[in-house]
């Protein structure tokens, strides 16, 4: 609940924004190939360090403004 109220006030508060909800983190090793997706989709697992290289990536794609993954 908390978390949907903080997204809401952030795609409310006109802020250019990525949202990104990975599923499972784990310490594993990053560069695998990643599924992009929307919705509530409780599936599958992910590096750290995969998410943060996404991080870094979705700031330099224009489609990846004001969007939830």
């Amino acid at each position: 609940t908390w978390k949907l109220r903080g997204e809401d006030s952030v795609r409310e508060s006109r802020i250019p924004y990525t949202i990104i909800r990975p599923c499972a983190m784990t310490e594993e090793p990053g560069g695998k190939a990643l599924i992009f997706d929307q919705g509530d989709n409780i599936r599958g697992k992910i590096s750290r360090e995969d998410v943060a290289e996404l991080c870094v990536q979705a700031l330099e794609q224009p489609q990846a403004c004001n969007v939830t993954f």
